[in-house]
């Protein structure tokens, strides 16, 4: 039995990108939707500012508010959007980890449980 040694970068580690997810999950949110998606796009406008930044839209819905919320950042090639699916802001729980495998980027995807539910 052949075993795969990966290592997981730490977060200070040389990145391509961040990623993060779009708030599109009304339910999860209720009267703070909006002013969700208002404080991600200010943090996502703040971290363009150092590193590109690509977003996990899981509507289409969503994709058009980012873009009207970031369009600057899109155009300008700082931001960039992707309709997939996504839980919703907490990309760590519902993405893949990004882990490297004898030198090569592999992505981990588990199968994420609502935190044991």
């Amino acid at each position: 039995m052949t075993v795969s040694a990966y290592s997981v970068p730490p977060e200070w580690a040389p990145h391509a990108a961040l990623w993060v997810g779009w708030p599109h999950l009304k339910g999860e949110w209720g009267t703070a939707f909006e002013g969700a998606r208002e404080e991600i796009a200010a943090v996502v406008r703040a971290a363009a500012q150092i590193t590109p930044v690509r977003i996990a839209c899981g509507s289409r819905e969503a994709y058009c508010s980012a873009w009207v919320a970031l369009e600057p950042d899109i155009e300008a090639g700082r931001v960039s959007l992707h309709t997939l699916p996504a839980g919703d802001i907490c990309f760590r729980d519902t993405g893949p980890i990004l882990a490297l495998e004898s030198g090569r980027l592999i992505a981990l995807c588990f199968q994420f449980n609502g935190w044991g539910g």
